[in-house]
């Protein structure tokens, strides 16, 4: 997100534009099962609408900004306005910035910086439009006003300035159009690779409606909070990073206290760690917070991304307490195996090792997570069955034997354990009733009428 006037005379565009050169930490979440075979189609859609929209339609912006700022200074505007402007500065006691912006005016160099501070103040531009620095009673007015009104129709001719948001003039429809536009190719690059990214995470575990809606109304409403906070400023914004930092806000809420993998970089280190997602949002919120403070110059729209970050945080909150549908299935089953795998191991470790009760603590932590995964319940059953709590035993002896069997060998399986049980347990026996019935039709349909009499 950058506010834009700074950077249509400057020829290192791109590092105006740049919105990671002043970043001291960068966090980004990392997942690393991304299935293309069920591809984030909102998301490459979005992708592809703002890179449509800046090489094709905005690719001759540049070109109307530097026209009409060749209009602007071969017109006589400049003798007219400059002295105006350090004329309305010495009134409203800027004295100090009144006698640089006198220094400038001396050389040609300099003259598109003046105008262009001239275009960012809003109090000057306020009183130009209602005549009181030129007024109607003055020889020149007219030649004035034409000369500029052509001006400013040469400068509008610019995708960037007519769907950019402008807080002082906001159009209702540039609170949605600022989000497609970019002032750069590398901070096109930088957003892109942030959507594609979150947009991988979000779209496939919420529904496709509910991401790209979320999108929208955290780019309208990260917009909508720099027009508050600054509500008089004449600089245009523009760029997806509002609409971004929604997803962020919205990515910290949604995965919540889920452990995620993380790349960062800390100035010059950096490393990949695990941890909560929700971790997230106080480090980007404090981040942005702290660049905002120490680049008070900076083109960086800090209102905007925080804005966007609050706005997102509360679109998590809104799809938790509605109780929509949240799946993580495809996003964490490569991660869920993973740890799976992990703690099996150390419990079947400890089983070897005659630690029977770490053995039984860590399954049953296991079983807790995974209850329907059969492998989990067959090692719980092989350490319950080695002298320890009978009433577990008894009810993990239950889930296996009411497991669905789909083959004789499974229900030869499910005998083997049967007897196994009863040998055990002898009259002390305690089969639920749903256990009995479903044991029954086992026994029945594969011809064991021994075991079902």
């Amino acid at each position: 997100m950058v506010n834009h006037w700074s950077n249509f005379a400057a020829k290192d565009i791109d590092k105006a534009n740049n919105k990671y050169g002043y970043l001291l930490v960068l966090i980004i979440p990392i997942h690393d099962n991304f299935d293309w075979k069920k591809p984030p189609v909102i998301t490459l859609c979005l992708v592809f609408a703002c890179c449509v929209i800046y090489f094709g339609f905005q690719a001759k912006d540049e070109e109307y900004i530097q026209k009409s700022y060749q209009y602007y200074l071969q017109s006589k505007l400049p003798t007219i306005e400059f002295p105006r402007y350090i004329d309305f500065l010495h009134e409203l006691g800027e004295h100090r910035k009144a006698k640089t912006i006198t220094k400038l005016s001396k050389h040609r160099r300099f003259r598109i910086a003046i105008l262009q501070t001239t275009l960012r103040d809003h109090h000057f531009q306020t009183a130009l439009t209602s005549h009181k620095i030129v007024q109607r009673d003055e020889p020149v007015f007219q030649k004035w006003q034409h000369t500029r009104q052509h001006f400013l129709t040469l400068l509008n001719k610019s995708l960037t300035l007519r769907y950019g948001l402008t807080p002082a003039k906001p159009g209702i429809i540039n609170y949605l159009t600022y989000n497609f536009l970019h002032g750069s190719f590398a901070h096109l690059l930088g957003n892109m690779i942030f959507l594609l990214i979150l947009g991988f995470a979000l779209e496939r575990t919420l529904s496709r409606t509910i991401f790209l809606s979320t999108y929208l109304a955290t780019g309208v409403l990260s917009g909508a909070f720099y027009v508050f906070m600054d509500p008089l400023s004449v600089t245009p914004t523009i760029g997806a990073s509002g609409a971004i930092s929604g997803l962020m806000g919205l990515y910290t809420l949604i995965y919540g206290l889920r452990q995620v993998n993380f790349f960062f970089y800390a100035i010059v280190y950096f490393d990949y760690i695990k941890a909560p997602a929700i971790i997230l949002f106080p480090i980007w919120l404090g981040h942005e917070l702290y660049q905002m403070y120490s680049n008070p110059n900076s083109n960086i729209n800090y209102y905007a991304h925080i804005g966007g970050l609050l706005s997102g945080a509360l679109a998590g909150i809104i799809i938790k307490l509605s109780k929509l549908k949240i799946d993580f299935s495809d996003n964490h089953a490569a991660h869920d195996k993973e740890c799976l795998d992990k703690k099996l191991n150390e419990a079947l470790k400890a089983f070897g090792a005659l630690n029977y009760e770490k053995a039984r603590q860590l399954l049953k932590i296991l079983h807790k997570d995974y209850p329907h995964n059969t492998l989990v319940l067959e090692h719980y059953y092989s350490v319950l069955n080695h002298g320890l709590p009978r009433d577990t035993y008894h009810r993990v002896t239950n889930k296996l034997l009411a497991l669905p069997v789909k083959s004789p060998q499974e229900a030869k399986k499910t005998v083997q354990l049967f007897h196994a049980y009863l040998k055990k347990t002898g009259n002390n026996s305690q089969f639920r009733p749903s256990t009995l019935i479903h044991l029954t039709r086992i026994f029945c349909r594969y011809g064991m009428l021994d075991e079902a009499e």
